[in-house]
């Protein structure tokens, strides 16, 4: 399970379900599908912590597994299964779920490299395994979105499991996200034909958003604001500040960096200051003795890396207005792409 970065107590759950695109393991934390749901849902003032439960080579037979285990205790939740591609995989062989190829089937172990492909899939399998995940549901009282399965390009196989997908919502009266004729001519959006670049992410969490909010109680708090801290700079000695923010009223913050350590950063490491507006604060970073840097925190790296950072800060309450800023320690080459900070109001 990939946590929400903005993860809070007090707050209501959503899960995202599916395979490999919802995982998004390839890309960075801060651009994942469920973090970029999570901050629309925040934003609009709808205080929902988001959960990623995708994993790759999920079909739903494995889905039934993932709901019993970890959702068994979720009354009230929300879910949003994307439905995979890979049942395709598992429907085209003998035996369906339960074929013994080491890399397709549903039961361990299996060790067989070779498979019979049949000449005419049979689809009952997984409209069964698709009601198993509606009487699921019922039964743990978790409202549940279906979605369909997320492509791009022409496939007739793929969209033939979506026409079965269609069919079943419309029967059982399930809620159904439909992404097909969306993102069919929308090449952009993925890096090859099932995995979203962030960009893609972000259109897709978008969409979710518009089709689940109306279900969702709104908070009346500003739960949420963001400030970006630098951009697009490389680190000196110098500190890069941003603008002091008010953070009064808020509980803590999350800071997001996205940074890259050069062939020639030695030390990899590079410092986040924290200004409290030269107020006398219970902090739980270190303190220098050089009082430019005050309040900070170390940013270690491997050489030729580039890799998203993200810090958690408690506001103080004695604490109003406070600013961010960044420098390296001892290192040269190091690069900050884009660094913000997000205030969350628990």
């Amino acid at each position: 399970m990939q946590f929400s970065i903005l993860a809070r107590q007090e707050s209501k759950d959503i899960y995202l379900l599916g395979d490999s695109t919802v995982e998004s393991i390839y890309m960075r934390p801060s651009m994942r599908p469920h973090v970029s749901l999570d901050y629309l849902l925040l934003k609009n003032g709808y205080n929902y912590s988001v959960f990623n439960l995708g994993y790759s080579g999920a079909h739903t037979l494995s889905i039934i597994n993932v709901l019993i285990n970890k959702l068994g205790d979720k009354k009230d939740s929300t879910l949003i299964i994307t439905l995979p591609s890979n049942d395709l995989s598992a429907l085209s062989f003998e035996g369906n779920y339960f074929n013994a190829h080491w890399r397709y089937s549903s039961i361990i172990p299996a060790s067989d490299k070779k498979v019979i492909p049949v000449s005419n899939i049979s689809y009952e399998p997984y409209i069964r395994n698709l009601k198993l995940i509606l009487n699921i549901c019922d039964a743990l009282e978790v409202k549940l979105f279906f979605t369909t399965i997320v492509y791009t390009g022409i496939d007739s196989s793929l969209k033939k499991l979506n026409d079965i997908i269609r069919s079943f919502c419309k029967l059982e009266n399930v809620s159904l996200i439909d992404f097909e004729d969306f993102f069919v001519d929308k090449p952009e959006l993925f890096y090859d034909k099932l995995h979203f670049l962030s960009e893609g992410s972000k259109v897709y969490s978008q969409r979710i958003f518009e089709s689940i909010k109306y279900g969702l109680e709104k908070s009346k708090l500003d739960v949420i604001k963001n400030y970006n801290i630098v951009n697009d700079v490389f680190l000196g000695e110098n500190i890069h500040w941003s603008t002091f923010f008010s953070v009064k009223n808020y509980s803590f913050m999350k800071v997001v960096i996205d940074t890259e350590f050069g062939l020639d950063a030695d030390a990899k490491q590079a410092i986040l200051t924290v200004d409290y507006n030269g107020v006398a604060v219970n902090s739980k970073l270190a303190r220098s003795l050089n009082t430019e840097i005050g309040y900070f925190s170390y940013i270690n790296g491997q050489k030729n890396t580039r890799m998203e950072v993200l810090l958690h800060i408690d506001i103080p309450l004695n604490c109003s207005k406070m600013r961010l800023g960044l420098r390296s320690w001892s290192s040269k080459n190091i690069q900050i792409h884009r660094s913000f900070v997000t205030l969350v109001k628990v």
